[in-house]
């Protein structure tokens, strides 16, 4: 949990939900600002176990090719960081509420795996309409 927690910390995720709003906003963002915040609240537990766990999760979320590919379908699918379910993180953080907590970072976590779904599903439906559609314009071909 955070009890660690200082103002400072909790202004540091507070200024960082601000900018993953504004790296949402910019068509070329980048997901700095969600990684900082996460580094941020496991920075704030004071317990270095945690904050290597999440950075080696970050670290391999982006070397990872899987990864990768994961996030550039989510990407293309315009699939970004969502302010309110950081703000909902820190809120709980900030209430001094573990159990609050642990639920706002679980349906965080949970919505960003979904999004991960829907965006490579989309994508691959995309990609069975267009194989579909190529072989309708083949086989009408052969049968004109």
């Amino acid at each position: 949990t955070c009890a660690a927690c200082v103002d400072e910390d909790l202004a540091e995720m507070e200024r960082l939900i601000g900018e993953i709003a504004r790296e949402n906003r910019d068509p070329k963002g980048t997901k700095q600002a969600d990684r900082a915040f996460h580094l941020a609240i496991a920075t704030a537990t004071r317990n270095s176990a945690i904050h290597d766990a999440i950075a080696r999760l970050w670290e391999l979320r982006a070397t990872s090719p899987e990864a990768a590919l994961l996030h550039e379908k989510a990407r293309t699918a315009n699939i970004k960081p969502v302010v309110e379910e950081h703000t909902a993180i820190l809120d709980a953080i900030r209430s001094r509420d573990p159990e609050k907590a642990r639920a706002a970072m679980r349906s965080h976590l949970s919505h960003v795996i979904e999004s991960l779904l829907f965006a490579t599903e989309e994508q691959q439906i995309a990609e069975i309409r267009r194989t579909a559609q190529a072989r309708r314009k083949r086989y009408a071909s052969a049968a004109a």
